[in-house]
């Protein structure tokens, strides 16, 4: 074995050494869980939804050009206004659930809404304490902020669309911009508090596997540190870096090195906090989450004014 905590090494090497753990673990879906926001809610949650609208339906008349006259047929109509923001995400939702009728697919998309909100969730009350254990317990496990997530961001749309219906009945859109920025700043703050809980939950069940080899080139996989594996242990997901059966490989758990009689380890504790700054600042689904909602709040009058139109291909 090696020699454990006499071993000292830079800040620079404990980022280099997680940064390639974390290139590494994001090729396993198990290491890194999925908090991030659903893909259809983000495309049509942006300025260019109606473009994306556009280009989702387009693609469909181009793979399957016999289905966009069965579509035509079932609808009342092929003209839909205000097609920008929510109003672009039920339409797709209405396109892919007249599709199912016509053409078999194995894309579901009301089980993917159902995924990303929660099916359990069955009552608003349920929703309201839901949301507040979330803030008040000490865990925030990656399923609870997914939903917590894209329930706040399809709450925003809600409030956008509507302030952008009424703009049609002569109400003004600044009677609605102090609600929506009021929530917008509400949700960040909770946000801030969620990602901290689940920073604390996400150290807690992730293990880095190494050996600590003084001497050696400064290496991630070969030394001074040799990195053998990854586990989340609430998923008991194992990603092996090293070849199994390695002698220099040691299990550690929740900074624990159990190869060394349970001791604490520093060196494992600074590789960890290395590899999950690298996730918080680095992975997309989490570093996201923030500027999601920033970027509406500052941009909130131009989503607000938008009413784009959408027309079936078949009737442009």
């Amino acid at each position: 074995m090696g020699s454990g905590s006499s071993c000292e090494y830079s800040q620079e090497i404990y980022d280099s050494c997680a940064l390639n753990i974390y290139e590494r673990a994001l090729r396993e879906t198990c290491i890194i869980p999925d908090v991030g926001l659903d893909r259809s809610l983000l495309k049509y949650s942006g300025l260019n939804s109606n473009a994306e609208l556009q280009t989702y339906s387009d693609g469909l008349v181009n793979q399957i050009p016999e289905y966009v006259e069965k579509l035509g047929s079932s609808l009342s109509s092929t003209l839909f206004p205000n097609a920008v923001g929510l109003g672009a995400l039920m339409i797709s939702m209405i396109i892919d659930i007249s599709m199912k009728s016509h053409v078999a697919t194995s894309d579901d998309s009301y089980s993917k809404f159902l995924q990303a909100f929660g099916e359990e969730k069955a009552s608003a009350v349920r929703d309201t304490v839901s949301e507040n254990s979330l803030l008040l317990d000490g865990q925030m496990r990656s399923r609870g902020l997914k939903i917590w997530v894209n329930g706040a961001s399809f709450h925003v749309q809600m409030l956008i669309h509507e302030a952008r219906l009424n703009q049609k009945t002569g109400i003004s859109s600044k009677d609605y911009v102090h609600v929506i920025q009021a929530a917008l700043t509400t949700y960040l703050q909770d946000l801030d508090q969620l990602l901290e809980k689940h920073r604390k939950d996400f150290a807690g069940h992730t293990a880095v596997g190494h050996e600590m080899n003084c001497g050696g080139d400064n290496s991630c996989l070969s030394g001074p540190m040799s990195v053998c594996s990854l586990q989340n242990l609430n998923l008991t997901c194992l990603l092996q870096l090293q070849p199994a059966g390695k002698d220099l490989c040691i299990s550690t758990s929740n900074y624990q090195v159990y190869g060394s009689g349970g001791t604490l380890d520093h060196n494992t504790k600074q590789l960890s906090d290395s590899f999950i700054n690298h996730i918080f600042s680095k992975h997309p689904p989490l570093a996201g989450l923030k500027s999601h909602f920033s970027n509406i709040k500052n941009n909130l009058n131009y989503y607000i004014n938008q009413h784009d139109e959408f027309t079936l291909p078949s009737a442009r």
